[in-house]
């Protein structure tokens, strides 16, 4: 009977791991973390332990069981959300002689804003020849609709104004009807056909960033009088 008892004695592991303290982790949205989750005496535990996330970290977070390393790339839907993310990191035991031991590693998720865009088409073009080369002959109306897109979540509201003046007789004006589109409005004079393409420069805004978007470029057909 004593035999027994010093046989199960010997199989209570003698080391508890104790994990290095770690500060809150403030980190940003869309940008890859790197965070060190380490053992005091690491040097001496590296063989017997196996880190790992516990139930409940985000399903894109990673851990390399061998270092503690943890590296994560946080959503659009992680930042600016108020309440900071809380993560449970295990230190499993892989030896009888070391007990398993677990801590808390703390996010905070910082908002970073993503400036207003054109909207992308199927073909992953902007809206229809943005960047590129549009026609339109004097005399005749043209009409150009622009939807601007803000991947931010929640989205910020968005506005659309040209940097300088539009050609004469151009209008841009904001859909009733549709969400963030806008419509260009224009019938060009004689004094724009058959010259040089024309021009137009659009700046959108959400209330936080600028963006200057790809000119607008107009060739003008010429109508003989």
């Amino acid at each position: 009977e004593s035999e027994h008892q010093s046989d199960a004695a010997m199989t209570v592991p003698a080391v508890v791991p104790e994990f290095e303290p770690l500060p809150l982790q403030e980190v940003r949205e869309n940008e890859e973390a790197t965070v060190l989750v380490s053992l005091k005496d690491f040097q001496e535990l590296r063989d017997k332990v196996a880190f790992a996330l516990e139930p409940g970290a985000p399903g894109d977070m990673r851990i390399d069981t061998e270092t503690g390393v943890i590296r994560w790339q946080p959503g659009e839907i992680d930042g600016g959300a108020g309440q900071p993310i809380e993560v449970m990191v295990l230190a499993r035991s892989l030896d009888p002689t070391v007990a398993s031991a677990e801590t808390t590693v703390t996010f905070n998720v910082l908002e970073v804003n993503q400036p207003p865009r054109l909207a992308k088409l199927a073909d992953g073009n902007s809206v229809a020849g943005i960047g590129s080369r549009l026609s339109a002959t004097e005399g005749q109306p043209f009409e150009l609709t622009l939807v601007l897109d803000d991947a931010d979540i929640p989205p910020n509201p968005l506005d659309l104004k040209p940097i300088d003046s539009l050609p004469r007789g151009a209008q841009l004006t904001q859909s009733a009807e549709a969400e963030r589109t806008w419509l260009l409005t224009w019938t060009p004079g004689e004094e724009y056909g058959g010259g040089d393409d024309v021009q137009i420069h659009l700046q959108a805004n959400d209330g936080i960033e600028r963006q200057d978007l790809d000119p607008i470029r107009i060739a003008v057909a010429e109508v003989n009088q």
